[in-house]
């Protein structure tokens, strides 16, 4: 017995399919300015560096400090 539900039965789109359309779909943008102050990108890259070698010197000390 077969039923006519009125929905027409259509094959899944592949999830490629889908990733390379929401890709093709979204709109380019140009990044938003910083705040008025802001360092240029070449000091904060520095600013970066120098908070991440203390984060390692501290993570070095307390190892040392455990006995690891």
């Amino acid at each position: 017995m077969a039923r006519n539900s009125g929905l027409r039965l259509v094959r899944p789109r592949s999830l490629a399919t889908t990733a390379r359309r929401a890709v093709a779909d979204r709109r380019t943008r140009s990044a938003p300015r910083p705040p008025e102050g802001t360092p240029p990108r070449a000091e904060l890259a520095r600013q970066a560096r120098h908070v991440l070698a203390d984060a390692v010197r501290m993570a070095r000390w307390a190892a040392v400090d455990r006995g690891l």
